[in-house]
């Protein structure tokens, strides 16, 4: 039994000893002010690419190539995707700086906003 209470004993100091490392408050907003930029630019350029590929699916119902012209402007969209890591690096000179997930997340953010605009903008045509 003596023993028990001695190793909860160091266990309790153990706990006691342990403190949070620093936060840099300074690092923290400054990454989240360059993330925001560049999420701003992702938006822009699903914008502008669901746009085109709108464009060009309308203008494929009207000349009777639909099918060709909505492949036309789904790969397209795809090559935003491709392009917007390689965009963000060019125009954002801390991009270095950016983790695996801060991309997946930019990339992600373009993919589902472009098809979503997209096709909203499809779905407020036919109305």
């Amino acid at each position: 039994m003596a023993k028990k209470v001695k190793k909860k004993i160091e266990e309790d100091d153990q706990y006691k000893a342990f403190a949070f490392p620093e936060f840099d408050v300074r690092g923290f907003i400054h990454h989240e002010l360059e993330q925001t930029s560049a999420t701003a630019f992702a938006i822009f350029l699903s914008i502008g690419v669901a746009l085109v590929s709108w464009y060009l699916t309308s203008y494929g119902e009207a000349i009777n190539l639909t099918t060709s012209l909505a492949v036309v402007s789904a790969v397209i969209g795809i090559i935003g995707a491709v392009v917007l890591p390689l965009l963000i690096r060019f125009f954002r000179e801390k991009a270095g700086e950016y983790r695996t997930g801060d991309w997946a997340t930019l990339i992600a953010i373009y993919v589902f906003l472009w098809l979503g605009l997209w096709s909203l903008l499809l779905n407020l045509g036919t109305a």
